[in-house]
């Protein structure tokens, strides 16, 4: 049995994590910010931590259960499955849950004005984006706060969860690539053992 450092083994794992999300992250942009000012609230890292993590839980998993080619790939169907559903609710979320800020991104937006800004938004006849435009990107003047908070930390998780399902289809295949085929009937031969 192969030893192998902790530090060199988790580099490795990070290192293939790194790889797959370069592969999934042009299908699937960052959620839209909390305001102009909360600057870069990233949710990569946490997905790439993930990925990385379930990339460790498998191999340790994989080697003790030496899993066949075809449950490996039911794993990666059912991962690219969920993974394109999550990916259309999260594009369908964020696009609902957002309006654009001055061709500057997108901002969160809440479910129910507050009193003073439908006030506004009927007297003058506002869209979402004349809105936050006229008051300057600060979101939390026209919706409240926790409902801003709320709508941003489900698109994050929505984002995790289509980034971590489409990462683990594409290791899970690679891994079903990789595994050694073997022969009609599942057997090997064993020198000694079938010269009785």
């Amino acid at each position: 049995m192969m030893k192998f450092k902790g530090q060199e083994l988790w580099l490795g794992f990070a290192q293939i994590a790194v790889w797959l999300l370069g592969l999934v992250a042009p299908f699937v942009a960052e959620p839209p910010a909390l305001s102009p000012s909360a600057g870069s609230d990233s949710w990569a890292p946490l997905a790439q931590f993930l990925v990385t993590f379930g990339i460790g839980l498998f191999w340790i998993g994989a080697r003790r259960l030496r899993l066949r080619v075809w449950v490996l790939s039911l794993l990666a169907v059912s991962s690219v499955v969920g993974g394109l559903v999550a990916l259309s609710d999260y594009r369908a979320k964020s696009l609902n849950w957002s309006c654009e800020y001055a061709r500057r991104g997108r901002l969160v937006v809440g479910w129910s004005m507050l009193p003073d800004a439908a006030a506004y938004s009927r007297r003058e006849r506002s869209t979402c984006a004349e809105l936050i435009e006229d008051s300057g990107g600060k979101t939390e003047t026209i919706w409240p706060r926790d409902q801003l908070i709320f709508r941003h930390e489900r698109l994050g998780w929505f984002y995790t969860l289509t980034v971590v399902l489409l990462a683990s289809a594409a290791f899970l295949v690679l891994e079903a690539i990789r595994q050694p085929r073997r022969r009609s009937g599942g057997k090997t031969k064993r020198p000694g053992l079938d010269a009785r």
